[in-house]
């Protein structure tokens, strides 16, 4: 299957599952799932043998719409909607692109991501539903994204799904404080997906660029329908700022290359734009969102004309702020190493001296061993990448650190 197709087939999974849910009910959903699923796969099968057809949209929503009528015909359960739909087209009265209509799908969607968001379950429950439903990730792929065994992602999908079904609708958002309450769930959503296809833990490719890709058109659709939602508009820019670095992040064998070490002529000059101007576009109001500092700390980076050149000072700032809305083991150890660009790696180790509580991340590890390195201590750096190597089970980081190892035991 071509990259192309690949991500039409991510993208129309959302699109068919909101479009016939909207039309046919939720109470059908499973079904729907099931039809979307058999349509993407008869494609798969069929396209390469019998070429692409012209309009790729129109052939997937005749095929699914077909499909689940067929499905619906076999349930001795039929409604008069069902029979209503069944007599709204037939044969030779109309052209394939005409059976979705295409103002209504954004709506669809929409309606479905924030059906799914405003479900009364736990937080996690709703983005492994919208993982699941609108962007086609399996049971296993939601327990990766989600750092949850496989088996709780399906209990978590199966009481999101029920109570999808148990409400009967897909409502529209509502204003207010309802509304700024619906979009950051929509909006944690889709940071979840993006950060899944930019550091996927569910496939051996570091970098998915659909995934990144489904998530900042959706985020885009949300923004064009909420423009006022300013969160939602640093969110859109913190995904294009980091899907500029898209070319360089990875190098021809798919391993990861180091920030310092990426060329900065490969980063996308139009992205760019499109981030700084979706984040001045987000400023103003009395709302600043975690991802108005995120964005901003990629603004520094994107701009920066090279590593030592960076606004170091204003990073460490905006990681600050960040840390304290959010605090983390994690962000620790991001501010000691920006705090390392700036006083040197001396008093970045003796920042982390003593941090027990990083000890079980491979970051932490890698870390002092890139800063063991940069002081000259390389028995030091070998010690510590070689346990950041013992606690990594994903290829694509194993590769790096096998690297790094390698440079640390150079004469």
């Amino acid at each position: 299957m071509s990259a192309l197709d690949a991500h039409l087939f991510r993208a129309e999974h959302g699109r068919l599952i909101a479009t016939l849910t909207a039309r046919f009910g939720v109470q059908h959903l499973e079904t729907i799932e099931d039809v979307v699923q058999e349509t993407l796969l008869a494609a798969m099968h069929h396209w390469p043998h019998r070429g692409r057809p012209e309009n790729p949209r129109a052939w997937l929503s005749t095929v699914a719409r077909n499909k689940l009528l067929n499905a619906l015909d076999q349930d001795a359960r039929r409604d008069r909607l069902h029979r209503q739909h069944r007599g709204a087209l037939r044969p030779g009265e109309a052209e394939p692109d005409a059976v979705l209509l295409a103002g209504d799908i954004e709506d669809d969607l929409l309606r479905m991501m924030f059906a799914c968001c405003n479900l009364d379950v736990a937080p996690r429950d709703q983005v492994a539903i919208v993982l699941s439903i609108l962007c086609g990730f399996g049971a296993r792929e939601v327990a990766r994204a989600l750092l949850m065994e496989p088996g709780a992602a399906a209990k978590r999908l199966y009481r999101a799904k029920r109570a999808l079904r148990e409400r009967g609708e897909a409502p529209t958002p509502v204003g207010g404080d309802a509304l700024e309450a619906s979009l950051q769930r929509v909006g944690t959503c889709l940071y979840a997906l993006f950060n899944e296809g930019y550091c996927s833990t569910a496939s051996e490719d570091l970098l998915r660029r659909e995934l990144c890709e489904e998530a900042m058109r959706l985020c885009a659709l949300v923004v064009r329908r909420f423009p006022e939602a300013r969160p939602l508009r640093a969110l859109l820019a913190l995904m294009c700022l980091h899907a500029a670095r898209f070319d360089s992040r990875v190098d021809a064998d798919g391993a990861l290359i180091a920030f310092e070490d990426q060329d900065r002529s490969r980063w996308d000059a139009d992205l760019i734009q499109e981030g700084l101007w979706q984040l001045f576009q987000s400023a103003g109001g009395d709302v600043l969102s975690a991802w108005h500092i995120e964005a901003s700390i990629a603004a520094q980076h994107c701009t920066a004309p090279s590593l030592a050149e960076t606004d170091w000072p204003t990073i460490r700032v905006l990681y600050a702020q960040l840390r304290a809305r959010r605090p983390s083991p994690m962000l620790d150890l991001v501010c000691v190493v920006v705090g390392s660009r700036i006083e040197g790696p001396e008093a970045a180790l003796a920042a982390l001296h003593g941090r027990g509580d990083l000890a079980h991340l491979p970051l932490y590890h890698a870390t002092v061993g890139v800063l063991q390195m940069e002081r000259g201590a390389r028995p030091a750096a070998r010690e510590a990448l070689q346990q950041a190597l013992r606690l990594t089970h994903a290829p694509r980081e194993r590769a790096f650190l096998e690297r790094r190892l390698r440079e640390a035991e150079r004469p």
